[in-house]
């Protein structure tokens, strides 16, 4: 099912507005809070230290000691939403595990109710002993790692899984995504929605779900991608984000390219936004940053995780006015996924270092979001290595490149998460340059801007930046260019027919994610003049920018060319 603004707008019965596609003024005298809350506040405005009238603040800690009064007693008055974590396959489970470790550990380090309270209620559910639960159902064709992720959450003593919300059988997928889908996914269906059904009824108010898996394997990938259909299928009403970590460039599973390219086809039918983190991006972070001499699985999980809570951890916005995001996959996608072509994301956090020099380091905001802003642009993904040299096409300029090295990345939307100290006073004005976005879409329209003076995972300031840009074009382009190498010379493809998938089927997904390239590509110049030059020089999309029987077949005969932006001619 597509996106589409009207789409998110209703997802899961809630009145979540789009900034871009449908403003409606809040009752007069009044100033709109949060836009899934459904109710209205007398708070006059709330982003930010202000004075006026008998409510002068004289210096940040009375605001904010002021403001955590009336974040309480907003929160008083509504329900909170909570999301539901389904992980799959042994990726999934591991990154979830890490997940619900960072938030439940920053949530139990901080000193303010209203955001423990929030945090937890978000992710975790009470039971009658007081113990904490995650929200989530475990998935896996085998014991292994389902096993070994309850135990260690039980070993932690802060929080733990329920008893019965995981499902296994004895036998895997054979890495194969053919396998996971058409077979393993279909003969578990029953009992996979039972435990999901059961998740979702101890939710007072359920915000939506978050697939968490691997697109290179074949449970995670393949019973991850039936999984998402039947979320979608059950609960049409909810949101669905899917987390996905992209395999190292060199991976050890031969077919990993095949199951990508299938996994991210269906999913861009299915899920509403899809958040990507890039094994060899996360490898380069625990080598060059934490400095981690012997790097394992771990490791590389629990900066994923670290980067995940710094997204969904609660936050304020200008359009909260003071409450706590009720609804956070609803107002990410509002801020980042509201047009059904562009739903991959990326995501970034700065500082990030080893925890043994955190008390010993002194951050500015000035300096972090300097660092971040040529993170954008020049797509790093970590502070080290930045390529300075990279900068904004003057708007008089003609924009013109191709997937070469040190290219500008454009943007569609950014979303900027800050928090810690003096969170405030932060300038983001470089954020709001036009020259970093489309030129379709206002700069005031594609940046969004939540914070929250709790520091996170004990940095005492840290920014987080999640961007549907350019960022994962590259190696998309690169993992659909392997795999149709592969299909070309009919590399091990008889090993998804004899489960169910046809070689028609790879060529639709091919031609769907040649879609997303090409979609992704127009973002540089005017979007009608570039989708008619590129649908024009590929030969392989009909008149109305699909993709048409006969032209599928072409593929067959002409070798793939990889992604060149057009001119824009003066």
């Amino acid at each position: 099912m597509s996106n589409t603004p009207a789409m998110a707008a209703s997802r899961s019965g809630c009145c979540v507005t789009d900034r871009r596609y449908n403003r409606r003024p809040p009752p007069h005298g009044r100033t709109r809070t949060a836009a899934i809350t459904g109710y209205y506040t007398e708070q006059a405005h709330c982003d930010a230290p202000q004075g006026g009238g008998n409510e002068i603040v004289d210096n940040q800690s009375d605001w904010i000691d002021n403001q955590e009064r009336v974040i309480d007693a907003l929160h008083k008055k509504a329900l909170i939403m909570s999301v539901v974590t389904v992980q799959l396959g042994q990726c999934g489970n591991q990154v979830g595990q890490e997940l619900f470790d960072v938030i439940c550990s920053d949530a139990r380090d901080v000193h303010r109710k209203t955001y423990r309270t929030v945090s937890c209620e978000r992710f975790f559910r009470q039971t009658t002993q007081g113990d904490l639960e995650a929200r989530a159902v475990l998935i896996d064709m085998e014991p292994k790692v389902i096993n070994h992720s309850m135990s260690k959450a039980a070993k932690s003593g802060r929080w733990r899984y329920g008893e019965t919300s995981h499902f296994s059988q004895k036998q895997g997928s054979g890495n194969n995504w053919a396998n996971g889908y058409c077979v393993h996914g279909p003969r578990h269906r029953d009992a996979v929605e039972e435990l999901v059904r059961r998740e979702v009824e101890h939710c007072d108010m359920l915000a939506g779900f978050i697939p968490v898996m691997s697109v290179a394997g074949g449970t995670g990938s393949g019973v991850g991608t039936f999984v998402t259909q039947c979320l979608r299928d059950v609960y049409p009403s909810s949101f669905v984000l899917n987390h996905l970590t992209w395999p190292y460039g060199t991976g050890e599973v031969i077919v990993q390219n095949y199951n990508s390219v299938l996994t991210l086809a269906h999913l861009y039918q299915l899920s509403d936004a899809i958040l990507v983190h890039e094994n060899d991006i996360v490898h380069k972070i625990c080598s060059q940053l934490l400095k981690i001499k012997q790097i394992s699985f771990s490791d590389i999980n629990r900066v994923i995780a670290h980067q995940l809570g710094g997204v969904l951890q609660p936050t304020l916005s200008t359009a909260s006015c003071g409450a706590y995001s009720r609804h956070p996959i609803g107002e990410l996608m509002s801020a980042l996924a509201c047009h059904p072509e562009y739903k991959l994301l990326s995501v970034c956090t700065i500082p990030q270092m080893a925890s043994s020099s955190i008390p010993f380091s002194t951050f500015s905001w000035p300096a972090l979001l300097k660092h971040l802003r040529q993170m954008l642009i020049a797509n790093s993904k970590m502070e080290g290595g930045i390529d300075w040299q990279v900068c904004p096409p003057p708007a008089s300029a003609g924009r013109s490149r191709s997937l070469s090295a040190g290219s500008f990345n454009t943007s569609l939307a950014n979303l900027l998460i800050l928090r810690g100290k003096d969170v405030y006073s932060a300038e983001t004005g470089g954020f709001e340059d036009s020259a970093i976005y489309t030129s379709w879409l206002p700069p005031d329209e594609a940046l969004s801007l939540w914070k929250s003076p709790v520091p996170f995972n004990k940095y005492e300031k840290s920014a987080t930046l999640v961007s549907n840009s350019q960022a994962l074009l590259r190696p998309l382009d690169d993992m659909v260019r392997k795999a149709w190498n592969m299909f070309a010379s009919r590399a091990y493809i008889h090993q998804y027919v004899k489960f169910g998938i046809s070689e028609e089927d790879f060529l639709d997904s091919f031609t769907s994610l040649e879609q997303v390239i090409s979609s992704y590509s127009e973002l540089q110049v005017p979007q009608l003049l570039q989708s008619l030059g590129v649908a024009l020089s590929r030969g392989v999309y009909d008149g109305d920018d699909k993709v048409a029987n006969h032209d599928k077949h072409h593929l067959l005969k002409h070798p793939r060319q990889p992604v060149v932006i057009l001119e824009d001619p003066k």
